[in-house]
């Protein structure tokens, strides 16, 4: 899975802010550990304490066990001082780069083009010694750019990339990335890129407009009308309908704070704690049926 995200710190602080949920837990907890180090100066003890408590804020009504995860958390704290966040403020395409691509016949070439050269820009960004090249998986790659084909037809849309002399490939036969060839780090910028999501949909805003940013996350989509001809407000994923809302509640055993329902006013105990409770009650329970049998015996 391709990481969209352009500026760590900022999405860092969102996480923390409560702005945004990361779907990805290992990256939600990575991201925070680095922060937490890196920008406001706790340590390992510190890190995982916040961790845990964000786990349990956003994580637990979702089948993730927090005592499952400690042995994680702590290598997560423990490694964040090697990575600090990266803030980078956007991928800026010059006037260059756009003519290259608009002088590729058919649309959904283009925007691969585009969309391979974004990845590979942003690569350079994140490491100086990445010299354009691109490594993640092509249908992720194909669904950034927007593009609906087989598998078949996305290596040949590659292939053709790579005819036009904009794409090269490694020497090693079984590496499946490939370099850009056409970056141009001039000024003469035409498009400053500060959202990977939708990036066919980005290019062809540019230059022929058509889309709208979704009112709730952001991401560009086509602005057709709805149903009864509304206009499309949110994109497919924000118009679903919402889950229940959470609340936290504070386990009676252990103490861990955990999220439920917010119409839940029964649970007490977290999931861990409630299983043992549970192995307990029914030992109870065997241990009074057999000496009743005994007494009736």
């Amino acid at each position: 899975m391709i990481n969209l995200i352009i500026n760590e710190l900022e999405y860092a602080r969102n996480l923390v802010s409560g702005t945004v949920t990361e779907q990805n837990v290992y990256y939600a907890l990575s991201l925070l550990s680095r922060y937490y180090y890196h920008v406001e100066g706790y340590r390992k003890k510190k890190i995982m304490l916040l961790l845990q408590e964000y786990m349990s804020r956003h994580y637990i009504v979702d089948n993730f066990e927090i005592h499952e995860w400690n042995e994680r958390i702590e290598k997560i704290a423990s490694s964040a001082q090697k990575y600090p966040l990266k803030e980078i403020r956007g991928i800026s395409i010059s006037t260059t780069e756009m003519q290259v691509i608009d002088s590729i016949t058919g649309s959904a070439l283009r925007r691969l083009a585009f969309t391979i050269l974004c990845l590979a820009k942003l690569g350079n960004l994140r490491n100086p010694k990445n010299n354009g090249w691109v490594n993640a998986k092509t249908k992720d790659v194909f669904a950034l750019a927007n593009i609906t084909c087989s598998s078949f037809e996305q290596q040949v849309k590659i292939g053709l990339l790579y005819h036009r002399g904009l794409l090269e490939f490694p020497k090693q036969n079984d590496n499946l990335s490939y370099r850009v060839t056409f970056i141009d780090n001039s000024t003469n910028e035409a498009m400053f890129i500060q959202d990977l999501r939708a990036l066919g949909y980005q290019y062809m805003n540019y230059h022929d407009g058509g889309f709208v940013r979704c009112g709730e996350c952001g991401i560009l989509m086509k602005d057709n009308q709805g149903n009864a001809g509304r206009k499309r407000l949110y994109c497919k994923n924000c118009a679903a309908p919402k889950p229940m809302e959470k609340k936290l509640i504070q386990c009676v055993d252990c103490g861990i704070m955990f999220s439920v329902n917010s119409k839940n006013n029964k649970t007490q105990r977290c999931p861990y704690c409630s299983r043992e409770h549970n192995r307990e009650y029914h030992k109870q329970y065997m241990r009074n049926r057999r000496k009743l049998d005994r007494v009736l015996i």
